[in-house]
């Protein structure tokens, strides 16, 4: 990697015939501890970066046994570590700033996606120890689905507990909250139907509410009320309206 090589997404920082003496509970207590919770700043150098980039970012480790320089009384070994930005893209100069070693970039042309198989396949066939992250799901997911009563009690709950207002984006708020929480009354729902949800409530209450409609007509009033009441509420009508 090149210091005028433009923005990279991942690169990868190796470091060659380090003197290191890993055990077993060390790698598992330590390394994979503070991997698995993404502490990776916490982790001793050389298996931390320099600094702490600006953006969220994913750290492979690989660990191999090296033969040189050879000496029987210390252990050798090559630290690979694979840095991944989350989609985020950092100048190639201050991603070398942030490597204990030699930095390194893939450069896989105009086939990104072969190109990450590749690498990650390269990676496999490595050996040593490894702490790698995968991505396990479902290809065929099925949704869940909500029987009746639980969408009715859904809906209620949304009329009565949720925001009144939105002035200070408490729908969109409120409602990743919700659809988030665990063993919820709107866990699994969709976000955007309970921000419509929420909206149409709130149009509800600033309106009157209809209870029936009637067509009403002057053919509708009895003669007495036509002209002992209604001739007489005409002149104020300025004032004072029915509907």
């Amino acid at each position: 990697m090149s210091d005028t090589a433009g923005k990279v997404e991942q690169f990868v920082d190796v470091n060659l015939n380090l003197a290191l003496g890993p055990t077993q509970s060390f790698w598992d207590n330590t390394i994979y501890r503070l991997c698995s919770q993404a502490k990776y700043s916490e982790l001793s150098p050389p298996f931390c970066l320099q600094k702490k980039p600006n953006c969220p970012y994913s750290l492979q480790i690989i660990l191999i046994p090296s033969t040189i320089p050879p000496d029987q009384d210390r252990k050798y070994f090559n630290l690979v570590k694979h840095i991944y930005l989350h989609k985020n893209k950092l100048w190639s100069k201050d991603c070398m700033a942030l490597c204990q070693g030699s930095p390194l970039r893939a450069d896989w042309g105009a086939q990104p996606r072969s190109g990450l198989m590749a690498l990650n396949y390269m990676f496999d066939r490595m050996g040593g120890m490894q702490i790698r992250i995968w991505s396990i799901s479902a290809k065929y997911e099925k949704k869940l689905t909500l029987d009746q009563s639980a969408r009715a009690e859904g809906y209620r709950f949304i009329r009565d507990f949720g925001p009144r207002a939105n002035n200070r984006n408490q729908f969109m708020e409120w409602a990743d909250e919700q659809v988030h929480m665990p063993g919820g009354k709107l866990e699994g729902w969709n976000e955007g139907k309970v921000r419509e949800a929420l909206s149409n409530y709130q149009r509800g209450r600033q309106n009157a509410k209809t209870l029936e409609y009637w067509p009403f007509t002057l053919k509708s009033f009895v003669p007495w009320f036509l002209h002992d009441i209604l001739t007489k509420m005409l002149p104020t009508m300025r004032q004072h309206g029915i509907t």
